[in-house]
Order: C-alpha cells, then sequence, then structure tokens
C-alpha cells in the first residue's frame, strides 16, 4: 500500500479566494474590461488604416507602402511587448500601466499625423 505524499513545510500553499457575494459587481467590472479591450483593438485597427491612407498619399499606393506600415505596425507591438515585459513598475497595477499605456499610445497616434504631414511638405 502506497504512503501518501507529505506536504512540505517549507513551501507555504496560497490560496486566492474570489469573493462571491459581489458576482453582479465583479462580472460589471469585467464586461467593463472587456469593452476597453475591444475598443482598444478597434482604435488600433483604425490608425493602421488611416496611417495606410496617409503614408499611401504620401509614397503611393504600392503593395510596398503598405507592406512598411504593416511592418512598422508589427514590429512596435513586438517591440513594446519586449521592452515592457522586463520593465514593469512593481508599484502599478496591470490594468493601471496598461491604461497609461493605451493614453501613450493615443498621443502619438495624434502627433503621427501632423509629422506625417510635415514630411510631405518637405
Amino acid at each position: 500500500m502506497k504512503k501518501p505524499a507529505r506536504k512540505s513545510a517549507t513551501a507555504p500553499q496560497r490560496v486566492i479566494k474570489i469573493p462571491s457575494e459581489n458576482s453582479a459587481e465583479r462580472d460589471s467590472a469585467l464586461l467593463r474590461l472587456q469593452l476597453c479591450f475591444f475598443l482598444s483593438g478597434a482604435a488600433g485597427l483604425i490608425d493602421q488604416v488611416v496611417w495606410t491612407k496617409a503614408l499611401g498619399q504620401l509614397f503611393g499606393y504600392s503593395a510596398y507602402a503598405v507592406a512598411t506600415v504593416l511592418a512598422v505596425f508589427m514590429g512596435g507591438l513586438a517591440l513594446g511587448s519586449a521592452v515592457f515585459a522586463r520593465w514593469r513598475p512593481a508599484n502599478k497595477s496591470a490594468i493601471a500601466l496598461y491604461s497609461w499605456m493605451e493614453f501613450a499610445i493615443a498621443a502619438t497616434a495624434l502627433l503621427s499625423l501632423p509629422g506625417i504631414a510635415l514630411v510631405k511638405q518637405l
């Protein structure tokens, strides 16, 4: 007959309890967070289309211009993922950090169109 495994005294077990009394409030918060993720993705796709149109007027509507916009967009996602995976402030929650990053992305997206217009004038 096998003996039951002994629990190690050196490794404390962490138990995460989800409160069940505020399930409606928790579901509402989850729905709002999912809506934010959806709107973030939609805004990213809108930015990509706008940049493709703006750069198409500057460089022409070729497959190379569209591929360049797509490569820069995907490269920016990869670079941001690599940088922020290693650097994350310990004092911020993941959702707060994500929201500040979204505001920074929106600000740079708004500044990019006047930058493209400036390059077009040059």
